[in-house]
């Protein structure tokens, strides 16, 4: 398990939190993996990414199925507007990043 912090930017006037390199490689969030958000019941402020394997995607029908993009060597994970928003942090403020194997809590 690892822990660290990102600070919250900017991009186009919308709320952005970016997330790359080792930090996803070393958790399981290779380029091209899928992965998809999940939002504890009634938690605001903080939200998980679970990477999940292709043939799991049929089960999470409803939830938006997502790729690591970037490049092999350098992933990158980029969250922008009303899900970063309900955090409920400004540009510049940091959230806390908790990193397990195939999992990756976001909190504010």
């Amino acid at each position: 398990m690892t822990t660290t912090t990102r600070k919250i930017g900017l991009n186009k006037g919308k709320q952005r939190l970016w997330i790359e390199g080792s930090i996803l490689q070393e958790h399981g969030f290779d380029h091209g993996a899928q992965w998809v958000l999940v939002h504890p019941i009634k938690t605001q402020g903080k939200f998980n990414l679970v990477r999940i394997a292709p043939t799991d995607s049929k089960q999470y029908q409803g939830i938006r199925v997502r790729k690591v993009s970037g490049k092999a060597g350098r992933p990158v994970i980029d969250l922008t507007g009303a899900t970063v928003a309900n955090l409920g942090l400004e540009a510049g403020q940091a959230v806390t990043l908790i990193c397990q194997h195939n999992r990756i809590e976001v909190i504010a």
